[in-house]
């Protein structure tokens, strides 16, 4: 299990695959101060999409001052749009997917502008759970759809 990881005061552009940020599982991380441009998917993404020990049920993760943007894509056609599958990408993913729960999750002074998909996107899955995720004070600025979406499927 990692533990205690603190990613600060970096900037990150024309990232692809894993984000700009990504954090996919462990404790008590710390990530700040961040700007993130122009990824051509998600610009921070925390999920359960590899397999490994996942998030703890211990210490929190905490990710706040980051700027997010022009990042997200549309879904469509594998090799034209989308991510690598072709899937739709918030420029903020919380994600608990594939393999375990994703939990103890606090985002805050998050600013995203200019997105080409959603904003934010959280999503739970294959019989996963979202715990214990706490959002606050998240600007949203020109998302191209205008929304956020959550979504919960079986």
């Amino acid at each position: 299990m990692s533990s205690d990881c603190t990613f600060a005061y970096c900037t990150a552009e024309n990232n692809w695959r894993a984000s700009s940020l990504g954090l996919f599982g462990g404790e008590a991380h710390h990530a700040h101060h961040i700007a993130i441009y122009d990824g051509l998917e998600a610009g921070v993404r925390v999920n359960a999409d590899f397999a490994g020990k996942g998030f703890s049920d211990k210490g929190q993760i905490h990710l706040h001052d980051i700027t997010i943007r022009h990042c997200g894509c549309k879904s469509g056609s594998r090799g034209k749009s989308g991510d690598f599958w072709g899937n739709m990408q918030g420029a903020f993913n919380i994600g608990s997917t594939a393999n375990y729960d994703v939990r103890n999750i606090r985002a805050e002074d998050i600013d995203i502008y200019d997105t080409r998909s959603s904003a934010m996107y959280l999503r739970a899955a294959s019989g996963h759970k979202l715990l214990n995720i706490i959002l606050r004070n998240i600007t949203i600025d020109r998302s191209e759809e205008h929304t956020s979406e959550l979504q919960s499927l079986a």
